[in-house]
């Protein structure tokens, strides 16, 4: 039988007013309700989860969050959940923020975790802070994954929060090309929350490359992980060339897939100028990788252990270190090689093309219509 979307609704309705006035109790019993009207209901999934994590149920929060990631695997928020929560389980918590400054004109990034994934949310991560840094403004970040791969212990968003910054992409692009703001100017314009996804051309604040770059270096078990894949890697040959097909949650609009197909013509070009060279291939879809069998690809399992939560990061750190990149349509891979300091050769599938063409992860827009 069918839900009905009334009992649904009011059920919801319940447990939202339950759970956003603390009453644990009250809210789990609604939100059990629904779930058993819908049991694919997104919303009430998600609740159930924060609930879990408020009740230390860590296990069952997990379920809880790849079972509304299979109803909508591209919502970022249920992803950066299930990653916090196996990371922490793994290795422990994140490094205490530190104490805020809520009266202080400041910038927060509200929305990083919640509004794209990985590559996105350093991005928005990455705008927010060197904005405030250059202007000598108060920063808070929400709870991310950036706490537990990059040691990061910024203030938590404060209470009431930050209002809009009108325009935010504008905004944001201005306060990081124009002078920093003078001690006595006016604060106003970026005093607030910051939200834009920052995918235009990144010519535009190519002069914070290196600022950018530096904030994004992985720190404890993130660093020894990575370290260790990339020298398993190395010593497979040199130089490493690295690609990135992604799939997942692609393949409509602006987030087409480019086949396989162009990677393989590309890499036969200029696999006989790189003697020596191996490949690693980096993927959402392992069943690509036989694509590449005539040039004896690497992949993440063959030079480390899973990590449960962050599966992806050895995938990112080997696009972020590698001097030969043929990324994809993708911020994940895209920033990957706006973070990459060995970078000598970039290549990107362009669809008006149908091939791979070069491009500069510092003078070209993040993703191509």
């Amino acid at each position: 039988m069918a839900p009905d979307p009334s009992i649904v609704a009011t059920l919801f309705e319940a447990a939202r007013i339950q759970f956003e006035s603390g009453n644990v109790a009250q809210s789990e019993q609604a939100i059990v309700a629904l779930l058993a009207e819908n049991p694919n209901h997104f919303h009430g999934l998600q609740m159930l989860a924060q609930l879990r994590e408020v009740q230390g149920r860590h296990k069952e929060a997990v379920a809880l969050w790849e079972h509304a990631l299979k109803i909508n695997p591209r919502h970022a928020f249920p992803w950066t959940r299930r990653a916090i929560l196996l990371l922490r389980d793994n290795w422990g918590i994140a490094p205490a923020a530190r104490r805020g400054q809520p009266d202080q004109p400041g910038i927060s990034v509200a929305r990083v975790g919640v509004a794209g994934r990985f590559g996105n949310q350093i991005l928005q991560y990455g705008v927010g802070r060197l904005i405030a840094e250059r202007h000598a403004l108060a920063f808070e970040a929400p709870d991310w994954i950036g706490r537990d791969l990059f040691l990061f212990d910024d203030p938590l968003l404060s209470q009431p929060a930050r209002p809009s910054i009108e325009n935010g992409e504008q905004a944001a692009m201005r306060a990081l090309i124009d002078p920093p703001l003078a001690e006595a100017s006016p604060k106003a314009m970026l005093n607030g929350d910051l939200f834009g996804f920052f995918q235009g051309p990144t010519g535009q604040w190519a002069a914070q490359r290196d600022n950018f770059r530096r904030l994004f270096a992985f720190g404890g078990r993130a660093a020894t992980a990575v370290d260790f894949a990339w020298n398993q890697l190395a010593g497979k040959g040199n130089p490493v060339v690295a690609i990135h097909i992604r799939r997942g949650d692609f393949g409509t609009k602006r987030f087409w897939i480019a086949p396989t197909e162009w990677y393989i013509a590309w890499l036969a070009q200029v696999w006989p100028q790189l003697p020596g060279a191996v490949l690693y291939v980096a993927t959402d879809d392992t069943a690509v990788i036989a694509d590449f069998k005539q040039f004896d690809p690497v992949a993440s399992g063959n030079i480390a252990d899973p990590l449960p939560g962050a599966e992806f990061l050895i995938d990112f750190a080997m696009l972020m270190r590698s001097p030969v990149l043929g990324i994809s349509n993708s911020s994940f891979s895209f920033v990957a090689a706006m973070l990459n300091t060995n970078l000598a050769i970039g290549f990107r599938p362009d669809r008006k093309r149908s091939c791979m063409i070069p491009f500069d992860p510092w003078n070209a827009p993040v993703l191509l219509p």
